[in-house]
């Protein structure tokens, strides 16, 4: 599931230049044309296999317009996990990746 929350385009009062516009210009046709976005939230909720896929068909695109992406992930595992695999694999990936994260270990 992928859910996208783009702002509207405010509407513009009749008579008034949009902000940054001058009366009177005008916006060339084509992709420069079309409305662009200040804020996008997206939140995805999708199978672990594909969050390779996710940053290169997702943050990748938005990177190369400019934007400054921040990635919120939260991952949830059920099953028999040892302690070995969460102190050495998992705290020790995040530690050297310099995330920010909370582990939280329910028994």
């Amino acid at each position: 599931m992928i859910k996208a929350e783009i702002p509207e385009k405010p509407e513009v009062e009749k008579g008034k230049p949009e902000e940054g516009k001058e009366a009177g210009e005008e916006v060339a046709e084509g992709e420069e044309g079309k409305p662009r976005r200040r804020r996008v939230t997206i939140s995805i909720e999708a199978p672990d296999g594909r969050l390779a896929d996710i940053s290169r068909g997702v943050i990748k695109p938005l990177k190369d317009e400019g934007a400054d992406v921040k990635v919120e992930v939260s991952i949830e595992a059920k099953g028999e996990i040892s302690e070995h695999t969460l102190k050495m694999n998992v705290k020790e990936t995040l530690q050297q990746l310099g995330t920010k994260f909370k582990l939280e270990e329910n028994d």
